[in-house]
């Protein structure tokens, strides 16, 4: 397969070469690491930023590429980057989403076909309550996120945010010269899924 997309070079490298030794790094990255995903997997992205450590050690790429529906991830490995100084331009890719709108996961193959129906409103939920966030106010546009879902009985709402899109602090009000991202984690059944939006 990957030769039949031109790929020139394969890393698959044992897990003894990518931990060669057994120490655990601590990261400090400071909010980005307490809200969100970070919330509500603690230590997730400590994992994370380990994997990517020894991936640049041993690759030492001059480009990194991401897909930005883990966008706080994103946020995460550029802070590590600094932190590292690293001379490593990430770039974030565009989300790839389904005919009906639904982000592109490996875990979407999880999901019965029912389920998957429940999973398409997903990004339509999200579009209304930007309109409502723009026509009346944050807080109600996440009532609305939340009365929907809660109406769904095999859907749970884990979050729905607006946030600086630069720090992922949480926002009440639009400010028309901030860039703002919409954040959700919802279960669908037993399928965890997120999604975001980036709105000026």
């Amino acid at each position: 397969m990957l030769e039949k997309k031109g790929c020139h070079v394969l890393f698959i490298p044992l897990a003894e070469e990518v931990y060669p030794k057994k120490t655990k790094e601590i990261f400090d990255f400071g909010i980005l690491n307490k809200v969100l995903e970070g919330k509500f997997r603690p230590g997730h992205f400590n994992g994370v930023a380990q994997v990517v450590k020894r991936f640049f050690e041993n690759i030492k790429p001059d480009f990194a590429f991401f897909g930005s529906k883990d966008y706080q991830q994103i946020l995460i490995i550029k802070e590590l980057v600094d932190q590292l100084q690293l001379s490593i331009k990430i770039v974030s890719c565009p989300i790839y989403r389904e005919p009906k709108g639904l982000a592109m996961s490996s875990r979407n193959m999880l999901l019965s076909k029912e389920e998957k129906q429940l999973a398409n409103i997903i990004p339509i939920l999200m579009q209304e309550a930007i309109k409502i966030a723009k026509k009346t106010s944050i807080e109600k546009a996440k009532q609305f996120i939340e009365n929907t879902i809660l109406n769904k009985p095999t859907m749970k709402l884990e979050y729905f945010e607006f946030c600086n899109a630069q720090n992922l602090e949480s926002i009440s009000k639009i400010e028309k010269h901030n860039e703002i991202i919409v954040l959700i984690a919802v279960f669908i059944g037993k399928i965890r899924l997120i999604d975001n939006v980036i709105i000026n």
